[in-house]
């Protein structure tokens, strides 16, 4: 049984990371969207492409969207990897975002 007046620690932890991290965790998400604005932008230049029948560039505009996707799924995984990194050193997300890079870099053979 719980005394009066003692915290929990969960909300204490809560309070924290509402102070401290979530400036960080808003930039990773906005690092995301934009990627995938961009590939919505894509999206739409190959549909007017294909409107006009100009099969060049819907083939360009295809290796480029698949270009970004393969972009995209990297920053979801470094993502992944800084947040881990911010809620265990506490560092903002640039930082953490940079030593999970080589932290997987360091490692790339245990990661395939």
């Amino acid at each position: 049984q719980e005394e009066k007046g003692k915290k929990s620690p969960t909300w204490k932890a809560v309070k924290l990371v509402m102070r401290y991290h979530l400036g960080s965790l808003a930039f990773g998400s906005f690092i995301i969207a934009i990627c995938q604005l961009v590939r919505a932008i894509l999206m739409y230049m190959e549909k007017q492409a294909a409107m006009q029948k100009n099969r060049v560039m819907q083939l360009v505009l295809k290796a480029v969207q698949c270009c970004m996707w393969c972009f995209e799924k990297c920053l979801k995984f470094l993502n992944k990897n800084a947040y881990i990194q911010i809620a265990l050193l506490g560092k903002g997300f640039c930082t953490s975002a940079k030593n999970a890079f080589f932290l997987i870099f360091r490692n790339l053979a245990r990661f395939g």
